[in-house]
């Protein structure tokens, strides 16, 4: 079955309607429409500035919650919050709005490519719209042959057999050998997560952005990349199920992307977003962000921080890297399965896949901490699943070494924090292989043991899951110095 989109062509579109996702609705398939993009980030965040629309992640919070937070501790514009996992910058911006000085620290490349360019409020607006022009001229033959979405699908068996008989011409010689902004990149899974033919636009329009950037413009560059690093996803065979990457589906099939207009929905994008840029207000505050992990502030000095704001990665097993994939490949700011692992190994270790024989400390190199006996005790607990697998399914060093990361994180955070100051953050607990784990209040007692003279544990709300038998709940944990 072919599912064919239709696409409005005004300039200014809203991103609810811009880009198109499949809904398991037969009527939908059979209209013809595609359905509006769900939104990851809560409402009020998408509504608070036009640069929260421009990439947008799963949230832990909304920008109110970061406002609050500055409003108690009575932050102001002498004052330095502080996100140590800022992803796409909401508490930056959130910050930079109450007028407050904000830093922000981010491990993945893309998520701090997007922070970047939605908290650098002074780029200016002439040059946008020249290198606009420019590659609008120079995609003119492009767009007019661009053609529609269309959409097919195929059982999940015969996929494999799908994607090359639609692959597009050259594309066979290419495999996984790929010229992605002007270097050679090797990059498995791109041919299964985005069609042949999609691909091929999506490449060249890469390659085209890259020879026409300017080496004294470097955040028009980066905001250009950043329209076209957001629509990867919606002209990819990929969605977000959650907060997880996974292939679209219907039952036993899976939804292909065949064809997108690649280049005019970068256009309308980058367009949009030159049009937001006329809503954002004066500010002269020089807000910060650090390409690192939230383990090492060592570009902090101590007690440097009046307040820190953030939520963490859960113990939930998401691959947060790997749900940026399409991004980190095509925009080349990861090259090869090795520069992939060599990010994960700098991640919290939330997930088995990030766990490798280079970064172990379970059981024999614990923090001294008493906290540890019973992360120990819920190690031992937790069964290993598939105990004939060598990598990737080691819960039971999952949990503990989650734990040894966060500790070497809250420490840094003590360090860096002035004497009466907080660090707030909403996490929550975690269901592993059957067994609960109030990673919550484990977080708040480990706050404590490093120095920490208060803990304050609010409830925040409950999340329930159909993949075990326990009633999951979100916490905020304030922690004061």
């Amino acid at each position: 079955m072919t599912l064919r989109g239709t696409q409005d062509n005004t300039k200014r579109m809203e991103q609810e309607t811009l880009f198109p996702q499949i809904l398991p609705d037969e009527e939908f398939h059979k209209s013809g429409h595609v359905p509006p993009r769900r939104s990851n980030e809560f409402a009020h965040n998408l509504g608070e500035l036009p640069v929260n629309n421009w990439f947008s992640i799963v949230a832990g919070y909304s920008g109110s919650f970061v406002s609050d937070s500055i409003s108690n501790w009575a932050l102001n514009k002498d004052s330095l919050l502080l996100d140590p996992f800022s992803g796409t910058g909401t508490s930056i911006i959130s910050s930079m709005l109450n007028g407050v000085q904000g830093t922000g620290v981010e491990a993945n490349p893309f998520h701090y490519l997007a922070g970047l360019v939605k908290t650098d409020w002074s780029i200016s607006k002439d040059q946008v719209l020249e290198r606009y022009i420019a590659l609008k001229g120079a995609l003119s033959l492009a767009v007019a042959n661009d053609g529609d979405f269309a959409w097919s699908e195929v059982p999940t068996t015969d996929i494999k057999a799908h994607l090359s008989s639609i692959r597009a011409r050259g594309a066979n010689n290419r495999k996984t050998n790929l010229i992605i902004w002007g270097k050679e990149s090797n990059v498995p899974h791109l041919t299964s997560w985005i069609s042949p033919k999609v691909l091929e636009k999506a490449l060249d329009l890469g390659n085209l952005i890259f020879s026409l950037e300017g080496s004294e413009t470097g955040n028009v560059n980066r905001f250009v990349q950043l329209a076209y690093g957001s629509i990867l996803m919606h002209v990819s065979n990929m969605k977000m199920h959650g907060p997880k990457i996974a292939y679209r589906r219907r039952k036993s099939s899976r939804i292909i992307c065949e064809r997108a207009p690649v280049y005019m929905l970068f256009l309308q994008k980058l367009g949009m977003m030159m049009d937001d840029l006329n809503s954002i207000p004066k500010n002269e505050l020089d807000p910060h962000m650090h390409l690192g992990s939230a383990t090492d502030l060592s570009h902090l000095t101590d007690e440097s921080v009046d307040g820190a704001i953030t939520s963490p990665p859960y113990l939930n097993e998401v691959d947060y890297l790997d749900n940026t994939r399409l991004e980190l490949y095509l925009l080349g700011l990861v090259r090869s399965d090795g520069e992939m692992r060599h990010l994960k190994e700098r991640l919290i270790r939330a997930n088995t896949k990030h766990l490798f024989k280079t970064n172990r400390d379970y059981p024999d190199n614990l923090p001294d901490l008493d906290v540890f006996k019973t992360i120990k005790k819920i190690s031992s607990q937790v069964r290993l699943k598939g105990k004939e697998r060598s990598w990737g399914w080691d819960h039971p060093r999952m949990v503990a070494e989650y734990f040894v990361d966060m500790t070497s994180h809250i420490r840094e955070i003590y360090r860096v924090l002035k004497r009466g100051a907080s660090y707030r953050f909403i996490v929550g607990d975690s269901a592993i292989n059957g067994f609960h784990v109030p990673t919550d209040e484990i977080l708040g007692d480990i706050g404590i043991e490093v120095g920490f003279s208060k803990k304050l544990v609010e409830p925040f709300r409950s999340r329930g899951s159909s993949r075990h038998r326990f009633k999951l709940r979100e916490t905020i944990i304030t922690l004061t110095k």
